[in-house]
């Protein structure tokens, strides 16, 4: 009897980090193993493979795109307005009561560091932008 030729290996998304040492995401590729998402990645990002560093995303994990899709309006935040405990749970709490997202993402501006809560609502990112002084930011989500 013949036995079934093997099936290839399948392909999984790797989150790619550049500066493995700073852990600074650099975006998601699909490949088989690590080296293979390091070594497309080197090439898409236009940096040494060495300083790459892959992570296998795991199940369930949000993903860049579903947080755009899923909650495409983006409110950031001076990290100075977040400062402390008190503060920084007090910012949380408020989000915790919108339609925000479980993670948040960082923006570096003109010098400044910010905190991107990203929300599904509208109203709930413009309430939350005017809550804490925040910025609602353009893109899928704003005018």
């Amino acid at each position: 009897m013949f036995s079934e030729p093997p099936q290839p290996p399948q392909r999984t998304k790797w989150r790619v980090y550049k500066l493995a040492a700073t852990r600074e995401w650099g975006g998601e590729i699909e490949a088989v193993d690590e080296r293979e998402a390091t070594r497309i990645a080197a090439k898409e990002f236009k940096q040494l493979a060495k300083k790459l560093m892959a992570v296998p995303l795991g199940k369930g994990e949000i993903t860049e795109a579903r947080l755009r899709r899923c909650w495409p309006h983006h409110v950031a935040l001076q990290i100075d307005k977040r400062r402390g405990l008190d503060n920084s749970e007090a910012v949380r709490s408020f989000a915790d009561t919108l339609s925000v997202a479980p993670l948040t993402s960082s923006l570096h501006r003109d010098d400044l560091d910010f905190v991107v809560f990203c929300l599904a609502k509208p109203e709930d990112a413009q309430a939350f932008a005017e809550r804490f002084g925040g910025e609602c930011l353009p893109g899928a989500g704003h005018p």
